[in-house]
């Protein structure tokens, strides 16, 4: 999984949360021309647990990546 796909994974789990109130229509899953079955499965599968736990990984090593390269790291 790329970056860019873990970060919209863990975005949608936070909004469809709802502890950040910005609504459905600022979720990456959300797409408003699938109706409503539709979009509850695009919703799921976006939120599958183990892409989730995949995501969460994803993020963590890039953040270790970016330390380890950070200007006075002391790996670089």
């Amino acid at each position: 999984m790329e970056y860019k796909e873990a970060a919209e994974r863990l975005a949608a789990l936070l909004i469809c949360s709802e502890q950040v109130p910005v609504g459905c229509e600022n979720c990456p899953a959300y797409n408003k021309d699938l109706g409503q079955k539709e979009q509850r499965k695009a919703c799921n599968e976006m939120q599958e647990p183990g892409k989730i736990a995949e995501a969460i990984g994803v993020v963590r090593g890039y953040q270790e990546k970016q330390q380890e390269t950070a200007p006075g790291s002391a790996r670089n």
